[in-house]
């Protein structure tokens, strides 16, 4: 509770009377000063919270929370990871299957390691992270997604062809050389964040596979 003596003071400084003029120019000023500071703190404040939000939610979109080495069951093991999630008690959004690779890109214009996501055909439609950051072409067979700075350095277009250079090998004649397969651009994103932009390529499970998976030596 304010008592007497400080209601005195405020309204001494608040309400000066004419002879204290002094008074009524520092009240005023001091009036300014506080709104301004409080102003800006509540605009900073919002500013770095908003600016908190919308940098967590690309990070935690591009990186799960949990990342869990499958150990080839996948719809088993997602079912099981949902029953022991509902009996801690813990809230699990979504769960998608994703392969990490590298790979050298190929173009007429220059050459770029990148990195590769790969996702179930199905997730990469549903996915949070991907769906809204789509801002040319769709996602569809037989086709790979590429970011926006990237496709800008290496001047590709939807409909446009590239080479991705595979570390896995193929014995040829001339023995062991990387495997080449062309893959066609189907869709552009661009999230926001120039590391995932700039280095990498979204491509489904199945293609995936034609790219690293070593061919069978037939037995004579």
């Amino acid at each position: 509770m304010i008592n007497k003596a400080e209601i005195l003071i405020i309204s001494r400084y608040l309400k000066p009377k004419d002879r204290d003029g002094f008074f009524r120019i520092i009240s005023g000023f001091s009036f300014i000063g506080i709104m301004l500071g409080v102003a800006t703190l509540i605009i900073v404040m919002s500013l770095m919270n908003g600016f908190r939000i919308d940098l967590l939610d690309k990070l935690l979109s591009y990186q799960p929370h949990i990342s869990y080495l499958s150990k080839g069951n996948y719809n088993l093991e997602k079912k099981m990871i949902f029953k022991l999630s509902k009996e801690n008690n813990v809230k699990i959004t979504d769960i998608n299957l994703v392969k990490n690779s590298q790979a050298l890109i190929l173009t007429q214009k220059d050459n770029f390691g990148i990195l590769i996501k790969s996702f179930k055909k199905d997730e990469i439609k549903k996915n949070y992270f991907l769906k809204n950051s789509i801002i040319k072409g769709k996602v569809d067979d037989n086709v790979v997604g590429i970011g926006l700075d990237l496709a800008s350095k290496l001047s590709l277009d939807i409909g446009d062809n590239m080479t991705l250079l595979s570390k896995t090998t193929e014995t040829t004649p001339f023995g062991l050389i990387p495997r080449q397969i062309s893959y066609k651009v189907g869709y552009i994103f661009n999230t926001g964040m120039y590391e995932f932009d700039n280095n990498f390529i979204i491509t489904s499970l199945q293609q995936s596979k034609s790219l690293s998976k070593k061919k069978k030596k037939k037995l004579k």
